[in-house]
């Protein structure tokens, strides 16, 4: 729980500090600010922080936000969101079970061989983008849920149909992040460590999506179990959305 806490610390230091826009958690936390009394509920200190914070955020010296990424603020946040009777913008857990039957839209990115999500559990509609690999959702929950959208992440479009070898099930320009990112790099000629062992940066993501943007390397189409998906598709799965003979299924 202790790495989960760390994590979302940061996810809230990334979206005061780097995320300009008023969208998302950023916007949750300066509306609960602007919507409390400045000074009321004896939270004064913990306001105070978070002010400061947004301040940084706006200062011309792109240096400052670098320097407080260290800082912990969750604390200060998540007793700003009780104390007004909210949940706190990000909740977080080890039980996959207990949160899956509420998700909207799913991230899976794991380093884990298995299959993680199970299908019955799954919320109608439910749009799932599974990044790790090997894949973390299974074939069965195509199989068992077509009002469920899984979406492959990390695929990337070259700007030329190159393929290697059987190009890992992959029609030709496409492949996967991982091996794109390396291709990039020996594109520049450069020797930088990107995400070997420790929490990759904000300033190696931004690198890498400048690299892809100058040898014009974009986001692939949608592919889901490794075929590519169209409109169609996706109309399909949103006519299945709480279906009787869908949810019967699993009630």
């Amino acid at each position: 729980m202790e790495r989960l806490r760390e994590l979302a610390n940061e996810i809230y230091l990334h979206a005061i500090l780097y995320h300009k826009k008023r969208s998302g958690i950023r916007e949750r936390i300066l509306s609960m600010l602007e919507t409390e009394p400045v000074f009321g509920g004896g939270l004064y200190e913990t306001r105070k922080r978070l002010y400061e914070l947004f301040l940084t955020a706006e200062s011309s010296e792109a240096g400052n936000s670098e320097e407080r990424m260290n800082e912990v603020i969750i604390d200060d946040i998540e007793l700003l969101f009780r104390q007004a009777g909210q949940k706190p913008p990000i909740d977080y857990g080890v039980d996959i079970d207990y949160f899956l039957p509420e998700l909207d839209a799913i991230l899976v990115a794991t380093s884990s061989i298995g299959e993680l999500l199970h299908p019955e559990l799954i919320k109608s509609g439910a749009v799932i983008c599974d990044v790790s690999r090997p894949a973390n959702v299974g074939k069965i929950v195509q199989e068992k849920r077509p009002d469920v959208l899984v979406i492959e992440g990390g695929l990337v479009k070259f700007p030329e149909e190159l393929a290697f070898g059987q190009n890992l099930g992959y029609k030709p320009g496409v492949n996967l992040a991982c091996l794109s990112e390396t291709i990039l790099l020996t594109l520049e000629n450069s020797n930088r460590n990107m995400g070997i062992g420790g929490r990759i940066t904000m300033e190696d993501m931004y690198y890498i999506q400048g690299l892809a943007e100058k040898h014009g390397f974009t986001l692939a189409s949608l592919h889901s179990f490794e075929k590519e998906i169209d409109d169609d598709y996706i109309e399909r799965v949103k006519a299945a959305v709480n279906k009787p003979q869908v949810v019967s299924e699993f009630s």
